[in-house]
Order: structure tokens, then C-alpha cells, then sequence
């Protein structure tokens, strides 16, 4: 039997990659068969993208490097689905169109998010299921303020607009992405994710 894909997406400080660890091991538990990646990858494309962040690439440099790092994590997470595996992602298209389509002037947001897809059109896995851990910007950010990055007014405002990308593409597809309120404990935004992913399994 083919496995599922999952994936896990949202702001900066939602604790989607405490929450898909968790759930990891919580279907694991069940007997599932399951396996966690994330993106970018460790692989040393993924690895470029992490550079291109350093250096501080453009936006559509990023954007690239993103879609080769995803055109060969495709192929793994396609051979992990083969074997009956379900994949756990931690960040995927989702995250691209979101975070790239909030680095361009607002009303050109929609046209980048369209160029985004079509570009993933010749190599794109759809998941079967997209969990978004919501939180507002405020939460996020006071969750990660003692990471490294931009002044706080800037990420702020960065959030917020990755935040109502998200927002959008959970409004335009919400058979396959599933909102999950990422504010209160963390066991009770695991319990959640399961229960959705336990409508696919």
C-alpha cells in the first residue's frame, strides 16, 4: 500500500517542526510506518539555500534554489511512499509561495504565487494532506526572539504578510489544508494534527 504525504506548514515561531517530531513519534507509536524530512533539506542543495539566505539573495534567486532543492526531495519522499512510508514534511510548496510571494510588493503577490506553481508544475507532489499551524505574528515572533534576523518592526511586518499568504492559500484549497490553532498547548495542537491525519491513514 502507498504511504501518505504529509505536510506541515506556517508562520516562523508555530511550532510546526516541535509539533511534526511529536506527531512522528506518536504514529510510530501506533504502528505506523512513518518518516519525518523537511525542506530545505540537509542534502547540499539544501544546503544552498541556506547560503543564499546568508549572503542575502534575492528573492527570486531563493526561489530557485528552493525548487532544486524540492525537484530532488521529490524523488526521495515518491521512493519513502513507495515502500508504504508516510511522510512527515516540515515545510513545503506552501512555505515557497507564502514566504517568496510576501518578498515582492503586495499587489504583485498574487501573480508571484501563480508563477510559483506553474514552475513546480513539471516536478510537483501534491500532498495529501497540508496541516497549518496558525498563530498570530505577535505570538510568533515573541516564540523566536532570540534567534538572529531582522529588527523586530521589519519581522513583524514580514510576518504578517507571510501570515495572510497563508491565510489565503488555506482559504483557496480547504480540502487538502487543514487550519489547526498552533496558540495553546503543546499536546493539544498535536492531538489535533493527528486527528486530521487520522482521516487520511
Amino acid at each position: 500500500m502507498r504511504g501518505r504525504f504529509v505536510t506541515f506548514e506556517g508562520i516562523d515561531g508555530c511550532g510546526k517542526t516541535t509539533v511534526s517530531k511529536k506527531v512522528l513519534g506518536r504514529l510510530r507509536k501506533r504502528k505506523v510506518r512513518a518518516v519525518w524530512t523537511c525542506e530545505p533539506t540537509r542534502t547540499w542543495l539544501g544546503n544552498a539555500v541556506r547560503r543564499g539566505w546568508a549572503e542575502g539573495a534575492g528573492v527570486f534567486t531563493e526561489a530557485f534554489l528552493f525548487m532544486a532543492d524540492r525537484s530532488e526531495h521529490v524523488d526521495e519522499i515518491c521512493a519513502r511512499m513507495g515502500k508504504g512510508q508516510t511522510v512527515l514534511c516540515d515545510r513545503y510548496l506552501d512555505s515557497t509561495l507564502a514566504y517568496q510571494a510576501a518578498g515582492v510588493d503586495e499587489d504583485l503577490t498574487a501573480g508571484m504565487m501563480d508563477w510559483l506553481r506553474r514552475a513546480h508544475l513539471p516536478f510537483l507532489l501534491l500532498p495529501d494532506l497540508t496541516i497549518y499551524i496558525r498563530v498570530r505574528p505577535e505570538l510568533g515572533l515573541s516564540r523566536i526572539s532570540g534567534r538572529k534576523g531582522r529588527t523586530k518592526f521589519e519581522r513583524l511586518a514580514f510576518l504578517g504578510r507571510v501570515a495572510r499568504n497563508y491565510d489565503a492559500l488555506a482559504a483557496a484549497e480547504p480540502q487538502r489544508m487543514k487550519v489547526v490553532d498552533g496558540s495553546g498547548p503543546l499536546d493539544g495542537v498535536v492531538e489535533l494534527c493527528l486527528a486530521e491525519i487520522g482521516k487520511i491513514l
